[in-house]
């Protein structure tokens, strides 16, 4: 979002040069292309005879009938070449710079970022595909769990809030776009059902009716709760609640119909789909982005801008460099997924090492580390799997290394001898006499 930001501050600075299409006349290879384009921004030549050469003939030769001075009409004209050998780490790094730059050049310039853009893009896709596929089926497990809880101990009920002592859930923001019917044939904003003692005792011996009464506002809650409305829907729901007091603990089981609830039939949307589905050739685009950018530096785009090709070309770059991150993030959570069980080996091993919610820390010596290796030599192979191809890969090379360690112990074994013979074997080991 921010590189769009300082995109559109950086294009309203640009006016422009024009469009033609020299590659379409001269039919170079993606690496020829590159090549020249490579060329120019070394030293704002391209090795075609000298670009400023060919400037400053145009400038003093055909210029005012050959006097290169001034046009006919009494403009001045500016024809000198852009430094092509200029560069910009970021969108935002031009964005700063663009008050001193040429305003013709600040075309070229941003396309350049752009393909580079599209570069690391590229080479980040290439990173987080690696076992994304087996992380985005635990991110959708995460994404349908969340679901649920977020509605019934966020969204409509605020679990959070809730003590043992109240005899119905805290209501959540959800419950301001619905009216209630308790089942006494009277309608009640539902906002309203734990404010009165006789509602609460009502709705627990009964089905309340749920009636959305503004849609709008319902979906716009659910967003900012991080919910999709299509992954919602509106059905039947329990909520049971603890009451606990001194000889008069109860436990209220609460009936809803029309309550927010997963939709079954959703689909969660899959970054990757716009990168495989619909950007098409990540190369090809590339290679066009490049042939536009040459012709800008030759002087022969017309009928168009130059700030329009950057502008154009900018739409599939962010969607590129946005449904990469969204990967990302989605197989970071599908990777969390995998270890949120809280009965999981890999949840206590965490918990151990780092100290984790109510795991306590071992210490950091040979009892205590040992006591966490105990539970990784406990894990199952299916459970190793689990963890991804990538983690199983360096497991395997790591147990590997493990067994060579497992045959050297017999040479230096410190519970069995005193640390006179363990000092002495030791030595003997390193001398190879053991």
């Amino acid at each position: 979002m921010f590189c769009s930001f300082a995109f559109s501050s950086l294009i309203k600075s640009c006016s422009v040069v024009g469009n033609a299409g020299f590659m379409s006349r001269h039919h170079g290879s993606p690496r020829v292309i590159e090549r020249v384009v490579e060329s120019f921004l070394v030293d704002g030549s391209g090795d075609f005879g000298g670009t400023s050469d060919w400037a400053v003939d145009l400038n003093e030769t055909y210029v005012s009938n050959g006097t290169g001075s001034k046009l006919s009409s009494g403009l001045e004209v500016d024809l000198t070449v852009c430094d092509y050998s200029m560069t910009f780490a970021s969108l935002t790094d031009l964005s700063a710079q663009a008050g001193s730059l040429r305003t013709v050049c600040i075309g070229a310039y941003t396309l350049q970022v752009l393909i580079d853009m599209l570069d690391t893009a590229c080479t980040n896709y290439t990173n987080v595909n690696n076992d994304y596929d087996e992380m985005f089926g635990y991110y959708v497990t995460y994404i349908i769990k969340l679901i649920a809880s977020t509605l019934s101990n966020e969204f409509m009920f605020n679990q959070s809030a809730t003590t043992q002592w109240e005899k119905m859930p805290v209501l959540g923001t959800g419950m301001n776009y619905f009216d209630c019917n308790p089942g006494d044939g009277t309608d009640i904003p539902c906002i309203k059902l734990n404010t009165s003692y006789t509602y609460k005792e009502a709705i627990a011996e009964k089905t309340t009716a749920l009636t959305l009464t503004n849609s709008d506002g319902y979906k716009a809650a659910l967003a900012n709760f991080g919910l999709e409305a299509d992954w919602v829907t509106l059905g039947d729901y329990e909520k049971d609640l603890d009451f606990v007091a001194p000889h008069a603990s109860k436990k209220f089981e609460y009936k809803f119909t029309g309550f927010p609830i997963q939709n079954d039939t959703m689909v969660v949307p899959n970054p990757k789909d716009i990168v495989t589905k619909g950007l098409g050739s990540i190369p090809d685009l590339k290679t066009s982005m490049q042939a536009t950018l040459l012709d800008i530096m030759m002087g022969v785009w017309t009928n168009g801008t130059s700030s329009d090709a950057a502008l154009a070309y900018s739409i599939l770059v962010f969607l590129l460099v946005q449904a990469v991150d969204e990967m990302a993030q989605a197989k970071a959570l599908g990777i969390y997924d995998t270890v949120d069980d809280p009965s999981s080996a890999v949840v206590s091993i965490i918990g151990m090492l780092l100290g984790v919610d109510a795991i306590a820390k071992v210490s950091c010596d040979g009892q205590g580390i040992a006591s966490v290796a105990k539970l990784r030599r406990a894990m199952t192979s299916d459970e190793v799997a689990a963890m991804g191809s990538i983690f199983k890969a360096n497991d395997d090379k790591l147990q590997a290394i493990i067994k060579v360690c497992k045959s050297q112990d017999r040479h230096f074994d410190t519970h069995t001898h005193t640390p006179f013979e363990t000092v002495h074997r030791l030595s003997s080991f390193l001398d190879g006499r053991v």
